[in-house]
């Protein structure tokens, strides 16, 4: 298991649609991924898990990872995090 911690810089945060993209693009790995802010842990897997974190434009979410190639899911799941623009 690895964890590493990204930022959120999209001006509106994720929301709705980027959620939606960011579910679609973690489901595409066999391991686990999840994603925790102020001790909630949600299935990064899942729009509804996600969308319970509320992260806005400035958040620092952790990224966990569990499984196969793990070092290299963690490194792309934060950089699609850091980069997303809407």
């Amino acid at each position: 298991m690895v964890e590493g911690v990204a930022k959120v810089y999209n001006p509106t945060g994720l929301h709705d649609y980027s959620i939606s993209q960011l579910t679609n693009f973690t489901n595409k790995f066999k391991c686990r991924i999840y994603l925790i802010q102020d001790n909630i842990v949600s299935n990064a897997k899942s729009t509804l898990n996600v969308l319970m974190l509320d992260l806005e434009q400035g958040s620092d979410v952790t990224v966990r990872v569990d499984g196969m190639n793990e070092e290299n899911v963690l490194k792309e799941v934060i950089h699609y995090i850091e980069s997303f623009k809407s």
